[in-house]
């Protein structure tokens, strides 16, 4: 197992001693592997993004959704991730995490999702073990929304959140890179929670475990967000993390004694 700059120090190494035509040859292969295996890292991206947001003619806030039926959709979504991830189990995996995402928003009617753009800013690191190459990351996800104000208006927002370290892991068949298996922080969860969620299930399932822990753990701790997000809205009180910060909490004056 190694990362990216053992194989540019071993690089370095092989041209030494190198005619000046075999050190481009050299040179070339290394930027021809890195460009694919980038490449097949952003279109997997893109997919992900496609199907993070509604289809169009349901992008309407306020609306009722609840009874939408996105089954062909979904379908549509298997058949693009089957093209991409050669494992089947892993893109069950992946659907179910993008599928619970879409239902999010055919519940939360005061905010729609209508565009998505993740873009790589940063390739930390390979690491390569057989015929596998973990790829670690850097991203900036930009993402649009339709949302109802104080005056019930309908407007939009966008929010650009930078993510560190997260990560792809691709398989060489034939020659050409794929997607077994994937991991990303852009899920949404927290650091912490990622790696919680890999011991535990780790320890619990074992290399099934590692496999399955992310995803899982996404969307249950979506549906704990979900469950206090309501419960703060029916007791009128904000959602927004922000707001519980040490100097947006006032503290009740005391009443002066008698």
């Amino acid at each position: 197992m190694f990362t990216k700059e053992m194989v540019d120090d071993y690089a370095d190494k092989l041209l030494i001693g190198l005619t000046e035509e075999e050190n481009k040859m050299v040179l070339d292969e290394f930027e021809i592997i890195d460009s694919d295996i980038k490449k097949v890292c952003e279109e997997f991206i893109d997919l992900s993004d496609k199907y993070s947001k509604l289809p169009e003619e349901y992008q309407n806030v306020g609306g009722d959704l609840k009874q939408v039926n996105l089954d062909v959709y979904y379908s549509q979504l298997e058949t693009e991730l089957k093209e991409k991830m050669k494992n089947d189990a892993v893109v069950k995996i992946e659907k179910s995490v993008l599928e619970e995402k879409l239902k999010k928003q055919l519940y939360d009617l005061s905010k729609i999702t209508i565009d998505v753009n993740t873009e790589i800013t940063k390739i930390s690191s390979y690491k390569f073990n057989g015929d596998q190459v973990t790829v670690t990351f850097n991203t900036k996800v930009t993402t649009k929304q339709k949302y109802l104000d104080d005056e019930n208006k309908i407007s939009e927002k966008i929010n650009e959140t930078n993510y560190e370290d997260d990560s792809i892991v691709l398989q060489q068949i034939d020659g050409n890179f794929v997607t077994p298996a994937i991991q990303r922080q852009a899920t949404g969860l927290p650091s912490f929670w990622v790696l919680f969620a890999i011991t535990l299930f780790g320890g619990l399932f074992g290399l099934v475990g590692l496999l399955i822990a992310v995803p899982c753990f996404t969307i249950i701790y979506e549906l704990v967000i979900d469950l206090v997000n309501q419960r703060l809205k029916n007791k009128k009180l904000p959602v927004e993390t922000e707001a519980y910060t040490l100097d947006k909490i006032v503290k009740p004056s005391k009443k002066q004694k008698d």
